[in-house]
């Protein structure tokens, strides 16, 4: 039975998942399989360096837009 690195899950993958993004749609852009990326978000595998970049990347531009939408919508109210 594979060990978790994380506590938990890896802590990106709560911001995948609110912003409704399929796991196959963010290894598809990557350039990963879903199988790797979904052992990454469980906790079971440990990313390589660069991937792990990627990852925060990816999710920083993901909250970083939803702050903005946040703002926008506050703006038509």
């Amino acid at each position: 039975m594979s060990q978790n690195i994380y506590p938990k899950t890896h802590p990106l993958k709560s911001i995948f998942r609110g912003a409704k993004l399929s796991q196959a749609a963010i290894a598809n852009h990557i350039g990963i399989s879903r199988e790797f990326l979904n052992a990454i978000l469980m906790g079971y595998k440990k990313p390589p360096t660069a991937l792990e970049l990627q990852l925060r990347e990816m999710a920083m531009v993901l909250k970083i837009r939803t702050l903005t939408q946040g703002v926008e919508n506050d703006k038509r109210k």
